[in-house]
């Protein structure tokens, strides 16, 4: 829908039609305001699967397999970009644009949080949590102190 629609305004949308000759009007009738939910929606969709694809695709000894030299290139490529985009991000001052631009350098970073997983660099304590209990316990506590607290607010209000 977004690919073959008017004028998107999205970079990659944008190229994406340019280079596929795709015709587009590149003008707007009415001058419509930017559904941001949508947009950070369909982004964390496309990085999701995109990146999952990636990472799905590399694991596979068919193509390249987990300690396969594209496999590093992934994980530490993911890592500098990310610090590309937390750098980037500390430079934003609209509290909106901060959130909407946080969800893919996450999404990024975690790249390089499951390929270190993979390669037995990280203890995952999701994957083992009867030997993270303390963790575990510290984890439960804040999210009860945290619905205590949005609980109290409502409260007040």
């Amino acid at each position: 829908m977004i690919l073959f629609s008017a004028k998107t305004g999205c970079v990659f949308f944008s190229w994406l039609q340019t280079h596929l000759r795709i015709p587009v009007s590149r003008t707007q009738p009415i001058k419509a305001q930017k559904n941001f939910a949508v947009i950070t929606t369909v982004e964390l969709i496309a990085l999701l699967w995109t990146f999952y694809l990636v990472l799905l695709f590399t694991y596979d000894h068919t193509f390249f397999g987990d300690r396969h030299p594209v496999t590093y290139l992934i994980a530490f490529g993911s890592l500098l970009w990310s610090l590309f985009l937390i750098r980037n991000l500390f430079r934003v001052k609209q509290m909106g644009y901060a959130i909407r631009y946080a969800i893919p350098t996450v999404i990024i970073f975690w790249n390089f949080v499951e390929i270190m997983g993979r390669w037995n660099v990280l203890d995952e304590i999701w994957v083992k949590p009867y030997e993270y209990w303390f963790e575990m316990i510290l984890t439960l506590g804040i999210f009860v102190a945290l619905f205590g607290v949005s609980l109290l607010e409502k409260r007040t209000t």
